[in-house]
């Protein structure tokens, strides 16, 4: 540390003075980065190993080069679209990770089946490649056509996730050439499958015989298990298709009536928590820096008494700032900050939310405080997940409204941090006109002026001195400016020029003044908002419950006041309107490309119709997790139907090529099953496998982006 100060000049102050990183938010990207390489390397081996059991050690390692080949390509690609390397792209690539093998496992498995029915390397390459090309080249612009509604989400959300359909789309449209032109490439020299490898070492041969088993395993599986069951189901077909509908009747009622739950954004856990402090205004600097001090006092107890895994203490820095809010950037003698820096998520047995609860519940009630506001850095977009706002001409009736609001709020269990953004002003003596007046023709403006004439004063004139010009101001005498008793022998002129004294004709009054007035639409306005603990309740829910009653009565009780939804229900409502728009035209345009590709009208109902159906995994894995659904989720859905899609279309052509030849309805159904089992098998593998060590991902860099 010494060294860094003699570097900055800071060796005059000796060790009075110190450097320390404060809100390093740099470290996020190295962490995302090393959370890319990690998943990266981990999401490869389970990918390869997959392969390699399948299929062939060779062919393994090819497919799986396309992955660290299609990635190399998408950035070259967003390079030339104007997009950088963030936390946001990193996430994407992270998640893209199991799906851009996708293509290149088809095609190698096709070009695999063809050498292990005896034909030599290269036509078998060829031939592999050919017979696959078109459903895979239908698969990536599936995916592609899925993804691309993200691009135009609207509000905060649509900032917040645009990259990631641009990466993913990069890279898939890379990873098609790569498995059509450059994959065949490296395949056209596999060995041959019908001859038996003797190895000497034995290890190769322990592996070769297991590989062998499994091998042989998977054939009995799709022989004697699978095909059996593919006949049965289509046998029973209509008892088949009441089953599954129900079971996603059940599923989407399970979602509808809120036994699984819906929140707008994940609770990330965060290691900053930042709490603010406002008395009113006029409020000497030392009152607020007491009320500082008991936020600091009881944050210390906190961190003394909460234990870490890695046994440090829990409250790494704190900064406290007294006369201003750094964050917001206000500043103002009334005002505090404290902004506490924790160690890492992983380090610790407490939610950032969690410590952010015991710490409002230890400063409990501050004398005089106009509002202590309790704030974590969650990584997504800014918002309270609750917030209303009241709009009316009459600010007190607003006010009135604001406080039965609050009041309301606080009865829902999990719902704190109730306040509204309406701040009294110091306190101001007010006029107000009497009958009187108005007879004598008097307006508001009139002894507004005449008192701010007398009071402020008037420019009478100027005078030329020299090259100076001064300025000749007119106002009642010192003494008689100096105390509010003087009110009662200021008289007031009126139109015809007589003078009356000022209590005839106004009534004065003390009242508090307002700091700011915030209109829309040229209604004044007072926002309500408030935090929830997502382990008790979640903002949906409170929100529904007060549209079901309480704020019609509201809107009753006090006519002329309208209120609307703001904060992160308004932003999920902006994305949620941009997904209704996207998703319906993102199912038209795969519905017109599968149609293209297979000349047909229902074969492509009959492909989109597996999307709902998929939509009943994402559900279940939400419960069976212990997630809760979020806008992120819903992203991970749009893009999920284009994964499904791919499988649907692989599987559809190989039963065309098989009704081409002549066999049955039902034998070619079976047939093509059994022919694409370990295609279809291994890109949902291969897609789980890339995606699992995100979803067992324990840092906070991870969890907003786990349940997409």
């Amino acid at each position: 540390m010494r060294d860094k100060n003699r570097e900055l000049g800071l060796m005059g102050l000796g060790d009075r003075v110190q450097l320390e990183v404060w809100l390093n938010t740099a470290v996020y990207i190295e962490q995302r980065i090393d959370m890319l390489v990690r998943n990266g390397i981990i999401g490869l081996t389970l990918v390869f190993l997959l392969l390699w059991i399948f299929l062939d050690i060779r062919l393994a390692f090819w497919v799986s080069a396309a992955i660290p080949i299609s990635l190399a390509g998408a950035m070259f690609l967003m390079l030339l679209v104007g997009e950088t390397i963030n936390m946001i792209s990193l996430f994407a690539m992270i998640m893209v990770l199991g799906i851009i093998a996708d293509d290149a496992i088809i095609v190698g498995e096709s070009i695999y089946y063809h050498r292990k029915q005896g034909m030599k390397p290269i036509p078998a390459a060829v031939e592999g490649t050919i017979e696959v090309a078109m459903p895979v080249t239908a698969a990536v612009l599936t995916s592609c056509i899925a993804f691309a509604p993200m691009l135009f989400i609207d509000g905060i959300m649509g900032k917040f996730v645009g990259v990631i359909p641009t990466v993913v789309i990069c890279a898939l449209l890379v990873s098609l050439v790569e498995c059509l032109i450059v994959l065949p490439a490296h395949l056209n020299s596999l060995p041959d499958m019908q001859k038996k490898r003797v190895y000497t070492n034995p290890i190769k041969q322990m592996l070769s015989v297991a590989r062998k088993r499994f091998y042989d395993g998977l054939e009995w599986l799709i022989d004697y298990t699978y095909r059996p069951t593919v006949a049965i189901a289509l046998s029973w077909r209509y008892a088949t298709l009441a089953l599954i509908t129900a079971i996603l009747l059940v599923t989407m009622g399970m979602l509808q009536g809120g036994l699984v739950k819906f929140e707008f954004f994940p609770s990330v856990d965060s290691t900053y928590i930042v709490a603010e402090l406002e008395f009113p205004e006029g409020t000497p600097l030392s009152v607020t820096e007491q009320g500082a001090e008991k936020l600091e006092k009881a944050i210390a107890e906190i961190g003394r008494e909460l234990n870490t895994r890695s046994g440090e203490p829990l409250v790494k820095a704190m900064q406290s700032s007294v006369g201003m809010k750094l964050i917001n950037e206000q500043m103002g003698q009334h005002l505090a900050e404290v902004i506490v820096e924790f160690v890492d998520a992983e380090d610790r047995y407490h939610h950032s939310r969690e410590i952010m609860r015991m710490w409002q519940d230890r400063v409990g009630t501050i004398p005089g405080v106009v509002s202590i506001n309790f704030e974590s850095d969650s990584g997504g977009p800014p918002g309270k997940p609750i917030e209303i706002w009241l709009m009316g001409r009459e600010l007190g009736k607003l006010q009135q409204a604001s406080e039965e609001l609050k009041t309301e709020l606080r009865t829902f269990a999990g719902v704190f941090q109730v306040e509204d953004d309406f701040r009294p002003g110091k306190r101001e003596l007010q006029a107000t006109l009497k009958p009187t007046a108005r007879t004598l023709g008097l307006t508001t403006s009139d002894l507004a002026n005449q008192l701010r004439q007398g009071f402020y004063g008037d420019e009478a004139t100027r005078i030329q001195r020299g090259r100076d010009e001064v300025k000749v101001w007119v106002r009642y005498p010192r003494e008689e400016r100096a105390s509010l008793a003087s009110l009662d022998s200021i008289r007031i002129r009126t139109p015809r020029g007589d003078e009356v004294p000022l209590p005839v004709v106004a009534d004065l009054s003390v009242e508090p003044g307002y700091t700011t007035i915030t209109r829309k639409e040229g209604l004044r306005r007072i926002a309500v908002t408030a935090d929830v603990f997502s382990e008790i309740t979640n903002a949906t829910e409170v929100i529904n419950s007060l549209q079901g009653g309480f704020m019609q009565d509201l809107a009753e009780r006090y006519p002329g006041m309208t209120w609307s939804l703001e904060g992160e229900k308004r932003n999920s409502q902006e994305s949620l309107d941009s997904l209704f728009i996207g998703f319906p035209l993102a199912i038209l345009g795969i519905y017109l490309l599968v149609a293209t590709l297979f000349r047909s009208y229902v074969q492509p109902i009959v492909i989109l119709l597996t999307v709902p159906f998929g939509i009943i995994g994402a559900i279940w894995g939400h419960i069976a997790l212990g997630y809760t659904v979020t806008i992120m989720s819903l992203f991970g859905v749009v893009a999920l139907s284009g994964v499904v899609v791919n499988d649907a279309i692989v599987y559809i052509e190989a039963a065309n090529q098989r009704l081409a030849r002549g066999m049955s309805l039902v034998e070619a159904l079976v047939d093509a099953g059994a022919r694409r089992f370990r295609a279809i098998v291994l890109t949902t593998g291969t897609t789980v496998g890339g995606l699992t060590p995100l979803l067992m991902e324990q840092s906070m860099q991870a969890q907003f982006l786990i349940p997409m």
